[in-house]
């Protein structure tokens, strides 16, 4: 990845700005042109092809809300920068954006890339292990305002199990869901193994578990504290 040495003050934009450059003076733009004027289309084509972070950024520049956001939060090196190279970002992304089957495709959940005569059985699919996990800033632009919101895709290897949005709310909700049915099984573990016993964890797996477990605590904290400190709007 080429170097970047502009620091814009927010971590995820240092992160995928640089990769949205190396995409933008490699050859895929012309395939990604190709993908733009397609009759339908693949969302697996699409992400092959652009990681989902830099399309997902790609998408906030060329919005007129989400490309103001940027200029008023960036640092000012890190905004003449992008200024200078919006135009491109517009003239290479905007047709995918626009286009019906990007539309189609992008307001559907995800699926398999296989035929849908070979794929599996819906029993089958859920019990594909969650083995690739991506969560990012995916602001939302409603009524000229942007609303927080995160994009949030699951895969299994290769296939991509599920890829939606969801607001702050929605997102907490799906957390606090997945948190309950831990903590229910949690008592089933109790009930059916040996005080000693750690349900077949591994030492490895137990400190593992114990550091998200932490990160976890830190980031209800951090999100807690914004909260209390913004104020409520009608």
């Amino acid at each position: 990845m080429r170097e970047f040495k502009i620091k814009s003050g927010f971590e995820d934009f240092d992160r995928d700005y640089p990769r949205l450059l190396e995409f933008l003076e490699s050859d895929s733009p012309e395939e990604l042109s190709r993908l733009s004027q397609a009759e339908s289309l693949n969302m697996g084509d699409v992400f092959n092809l652009v990681d989902a972070r830099v399309l997902s950024l790609a998408r906030m520049i060329q919005d007129e809300p989400g490309f103001e956001f940027l200029v008023q939060n960036l640092s000012q090196e890190a905004t003449e920068h992008l200024a200078e190279h919006r135009d491109k970002v517009v003239a290479v992304f905007r047709p995918l954006f626009e286009s019906d089957a990007f539309k189609a495709a992008s307001a559907a959940i995800a699926s398999t890339q296989t035929p849908a005569n070979e794929r599996p059985g819906l029993a089958f699919k859920a019990m594909r292990p969650v083995t690739r996990l991506s969560a990012m800033s995916n602001w939302l632009v409603i009524e000229d305002k942007i609303q927080p919101a995160i994009r949030v895709q699951m895969g299994h290897e290769s296939e991509l199990l599920l890829d939606t949005t969801l607001d702050w709310d929605d997102a907490v909700f799906l957390c606090a869901g997945v948190l309950d049915g831990l903590q229910k099984d949690l008592k089933r573990v109790k009930r059916l193994t040996k005080a000693e016993d750690r349900a077949n964890f591994s030492d490895e797996i137990t400190s593992r578990i114990e550091k998200r477990l932490d990160e976890i605590e830190s980031s209800v904290s951090d999100i807690r504290e914004y909260l209390s400190a913004t104020p409520q709007s009608n």
